[in-house]
């Protein structure tokens, strides 16, 4: 090989190749493949997740509602006014699930409807007394996101 100087190019002997330290294309296209698949798989996985978390948050916010129904119910049926609960619905709650009558500071994205029933107990002369729950969401169309019941004995 020739001594290289500035503005010339060295030149090869006859018969050898020059291997310098870079990738060929194959090599590069073979690596951009692998990685975007594996970019792919992870956003995929990610859309799953997150369709989980959202279940789980409203799975939890519904218990919040729940919790409140229940207390405010076995506190009313402890003073013998059950039915009266039924007279301020809906009951709005916030995106956490509180009660916006306790703190009227939160925007109301949830509401529960609660309607007493009373249903005779099979071979007794007692009737439970119950409130059933539906819990809806204006931001979900309104339709009722979850429907329970609580039972109490006379």
């Amino acid at each position: 090989m020739e001594p290289h100087t500035a503005g010339t190019f060295p030149t090869l002997a006859r018969g050898r190749r020059s291997r310098s330290g870079g990738f060929t294309l194959v090599e590069v296209l073979l690596a951009l493949g692998l990685l975007s698949f594996a970019i792919i798989s992870l956003v995929g996985l990610l859309s799953v997740g997150l369709t989980g978390m959202q279940g789980n948050i409203q799975r939890s916010v519904e218990a919040q509602i729940m919790d409140w129904v229940r207390s405010t119910a076995q506190a009313a049926h402890a003073e013998g006014t059950l039915l009266s609960l039924a007279e301020n619905n809906p009951h709005p709650f916030d995106q956490a699930g509180l009660s916006l009558a306790v703190s009227p500071t939160g925007v109301p994205i949830y509401s529960a409807t609660l309607t007493p029933v009373q249903k005779p107990l099979p071979g007794s002369a007692q009737t439970l007394w119950g409130i059933q729950v539906v819990i809806r969401s204006p931001a979900r169309g309104n339709r009722a996101l979850c429907t329970n019941a609580l039972w109490f004995s006379k």
